[in-house]
């Protein structure tokens, strides 16, 4: 087994941007934490004294099947599941699955499959794969509540989460990323529709889901303001959050009276962080930070190119607005929900991608394009009060939103 290294993407820094040398810059979580120095050991020690929990040893028993539900996005994402597989006693278990959710990269997944024993499988979930779903309960609505088999049929459940903020696009930690990054793609747009029509906070069903999974021991990373790992926990979702309640009391954008017209918001981290579903989380919080009328510029290294439901924004030219938004409503895909963002994002403004991407990919879809550092320092200078977010797939919108 090979030891995982972390290779973040070269991203334009403000020493590559004169024009920015003024902008205000935004913090997502106190500037003193300080980057855990070996993530293994600490997730291998954090589930052998989990808080209000036995030790993981002590919780299977001979012929057990595990699986580990792991949020991909989770910084040095291979070290700490290997960290957890590490506390398990393989010889004794039946299957031990290791499943994350559509945002996965094949890198990512062969990563994880280098370091881990060949005991233990990697899988990938697909929402669209009914086959690979099972039947949980009916939601409060009476709708079916389909999840990935792995998970109904384990004995013992483990999620693998990060620490996001309350606000954010994502459910709360605490239910642990199940539903619906892990649920049948009726629940997914089940999901979108609440969080944008119907602006529900209550999260009802992604907290009807971690009840009726009856998961109770859960993994929890809380990210420096880096994006890299800060703390490791492990127990339950109440043992976890009062212990981390001081830091994620933190973590969220402070609010802000300054006039901002440009937004550069980041998605730092590795080429795991580079997906459509994290520019939709930065858009998520820079439409908060930003004043009507101004401009986002998402500062990636996406070079996925636009697909499914995404492509539905180069009706933009000659289809109307309103009826576009409501055949995204309808989509099931993993981009439906980045690409609604992104439509009500232009109409309030002007969106920039600066990504490896052609600039004719991102343009068809009403987007500008930017692929210099050169090109994006000219879009600094051309506006008067810029901010400057660094992390901000990580964030959650500003109180003042």
């Amino acid at each position: 087994m090979t030891k995982p290294t972390r290779s973040d993407v070269n991203l334009p820094r403000l020493q590559d941007l004169p024009a920015a040398e003024s902008a205000i810059s935004w913090d997502f979580m106190p500037s003193g934490f300080q980057r855990l120095s070996d993530p293994r050991p600490a997730a291998r020690a954090a589930v052998e004294q989990p808080l209000d929990f036995p030790p993981l040893s002590e919780v299977v028993v001979p012929g057990d099947s595990v699986t580990i539900a792991v949020d991909p996005n989770v910084p040095d994402l291979q070290d700490v599941v290997a960290g957890i597989v590490d506390a398990l006693p393989l010889g004794d278990l039946g299957d031990v699955i290791v499943l994350l959710n559509e945002e996965a990269l094949e890198s990512t997944l062969e990563a994880l499959r280098e370091v881990l024993p060949e005991a233990v499988v990697v899988k990938q979930h697909d929402a669209a794969t009914q086959d690979a779903m099972a039947y949980l309960a009916a939601n409060q609505a009476g709708d079916p509540l389909y999840l990935n088999r792995d998970l109904t049929f384990a004995d013992l459940v483990i999620p693998v989460v990060l620490t996001r903020p309350h606000g954010s696009l994502d459910p709360d930690w605490v239910y642990g990323g199940i539903a619906p990054a892990l649920a049948d793609a009726t629940s997914r747009r089940r999901y979108r529709y609440d969080l944008l029509m119907r602006r529900q906070q209550e999260q009802v069903e992604p907290r009807q889901v971690a009840w009726l999974l009856g998961y109770q021991l859960m993994v929890a990373v809380t990210p420096t303001v880096e994006g890299q790992i800060y703390k490791i926990e492990a127990g339950t979702a109440d043992g976890i959050y009062d212990k981390l309640k001081p830091d994620t009391e933190s973590n969220r954008q402070p609010a802000t009276d300054d006039a901002v017209d440009l937004v550069l918001a980041y998605v730092d981290g590795d080429q795991q962080q580079q997906t459509w579903e994290n520019i939709g989380r930065a858009l998520h919080v820079a439409r908060s930070l930003v004043q009507p009328g101004g401009t986002i510029a998402l500062i990636t290294a996406v070079d996925d190119p636009p697909r499914g439901s995404l492509l539905r924004l180069r009706e933009l030219q000659s289809g109307n607005e309103d009826e576009i938004r409501k055949r995204l409503l309808k989509d099931n895909d993993r981009y439906a929900l980045v690409a609604t963002l992104l439509l009500d994002a232009m109409r309030d403004g002007r969106v920039v991608l600066y990504s490896p991407l052609e600039a004719e990919r991102v343009e068809q879809l009403g987007l500008g394009a930017l692929d210099t550092p050169q090109a994006l320092d000219r879009l600094v200078s051309e506006h008067t009060r810029p901010g400057l977010l660094h992390c901000a797939q990580f964030c959650s919108p500003s109180q003042a939103d």
